[in-house]
């Protein structure tokens, strides 16, 4: 396991943790206020339950042989969608705060990392 996977593992692994703990805080640097019931639901499902799984198969995926390339794919292709998701809105709404710019660049530097780490034109 290199240490660009383990970066990028361990930058899930944070986020995940955080969310689960941290609910009502893990939004606020995106000046996003959490207090209902449900709200904590979803910061805890999809920042905290979906950042760890990531976390656990970039862990996992060195023994999984060649599927590892695939596992290194979806994460890069995931990393991808939130970036254009950022630029998309950042088109439409004629800016961005500092939370998103934050996550955005490390979201770039996990790709950079990952890509860095995969070698994509071998799938053996």
């Amino acid at each position: 396991m290199t240490w660009q996977l383990i970066l990028v593992a361990l930058f899930f692994a944070g986020i995940g943790v955080y969310a689960l703990a941290k609910p009502g805080s893990t939004l606020k640097i995106m000046q996003i206020d959490v207090t209902t019931t449900d709200g904590k639901n979803e910061i805890r499902a999809v920042y905290g339950g979906m950042c760890l799984a990531i976390a656990g198969v970039l862990f996992y995926a060195p023994a999984l042989g060649a599927a590892r390339q695939g596992i290194y794919l979806a994460v890069v292709l995931l990393l991808a969608g939130m970036i254009f998701g950022r630029i998309f809105s950042f088109a439409l709404d004629q800016g961005m705060g500092k939370g998103p710019r934050l996550f955005l660049l490390l979201e770039a530097i996990s790709i950079a990392l990952l890509m860095n780490h995969a070698d994509f034109t071998s799938w053996s």
